[in-house]
């Protein structure tokens, strides 16, 4: 393993997130303007939740490489970060867009910060330390979807801006408070290594 300081690995971390979101927002449509609270959906759209989970796919898979380029000179995670980041992003993307009006931004944030939690967690099983770093991503991510839709719809902009606000605002709140999440449980890149 690479030994690096903390700080550049929180900037690298924090592009990371920044870069990862923007592309997701800019061409993925993720996060933002999700149905959900919105008044469109009345009931489960199908073909809304489909479509959902392939633009989250997509967008997850960008997210999760740009991650892994991250961390896996450091702690060593393996390729199933990015199918982990992928598929919690996926399947949150998924709720967003077929679920009714009825539920909320709130709810989504947090079932996809369980995604994101419960996915990581596998992905860096053996490591120990892991779950401090899936913790950190969970947190930062719910509140990044929280921060990023709140900001986007807030603001006088049309659809595609919107995402795209969307998706930077995301960024930074995943990444900053995934880091600040880390420091708070005492984690060290050290601590996160291979049992």
């Amino acid at each position: 393993m690479r030994v690096v300081r903390a700080p550049l690995l929180a900037l690298l971390w924090l592009a990371a997130n920044v870069l990862g979101f923007t592309l997701a927002g800019a061409f993925a449509h993720f996060p933002g303007s999700f149905p959900v609270g919105s008044g469109v959906n009345s009931s489960f759209d199908a073909a809304a939740a489909l479509f959902g989970l392939v633009l989250g796919g997509v967008s997850g898979a960008v997210v999760g490489v740009l991650q892994w380029l991250v961390l896996r000179r450091w702690i060593g995670a393996g390729r199933g970060w990015i199918a982990a980041t992928a598929l919690a992003i996926a399947v949150t993307h998924m709720l967003g867009d077929g679920l009714p009006a009825s539920f909320d931004y709130e709810s989504i944030a947090v079932d996809g910060g369980v995604l994101f939690y419960v996915a990581q967690t596998i992905a860096l099983r053996g490591r120990s330390g892991g779950q401090a770093l899936a913790l950190a991503g969970a947190v930062g991510y719910a509140v990044g979807i929280l921060a990023g839709v709140d900001r986007a719809t807030s603001s006088e902009v049309y659809w595609g801006e919107e995402h795209l606000v969307a998706g930077i605002v995301c960024g930074i709140a995943f990444g900053a408070v995934s880091v600040v999440t880390l420091l708070l449980s005492r984690w060290s890149v050290a601590a996160v290594q291979r049992r």
